[in-house]
């Protein structure tokens, strides 16, 4: 088995850690979540389990938890996409405030 990129374990790592998220529900209805297929979805979760990212609970089928590897996996993940997002709208605002201050001393 491949390993999933880098957003569908992180995709299936937040939707395992939604509470409104039903597993049961999804598998019976005909979705796609976020452009991965149920089969995209099911080998990523087959693969974060077999890697010890993630648990199945003892008493359902359908539930499961993140392992300690899977938690710091996870917080990694967040603080990477909040500073791949982070510097590039930080740039877009000090782009604006450059031009609003150009255009005032082109004026006088």
């Amino acid at each position: 088995m491949e390993e999933p990129k880098r957003w569908q374990k992180g995709c299936i790592l937040c939707w395992l850690l939604e509470p409104e998220f039903s597993f049961e529900i999804f598998l019976t209805r005909p979705i796609e979540l976020n452009g991965m297929t149920k089969n995209q979805c099911m080998c990523t979760l087959y693969w974060l389990e077999a890697k010890k990212y993630i648990y199945r609970h003892h008493l359902s089928r359908h539930e499961y938890g993140l392992t300690r590897r899977g938690k710091r996996w996870y917080k990694l993940y967040r603080q990477i996409e909040v500073e791949m997002v982070f510097p590039r709208w930080q740039t877009l605002v000090e782009r604006s405030e450059r031009k609003k201050r150009g255009n005032w001393t082109n004026k006088n």
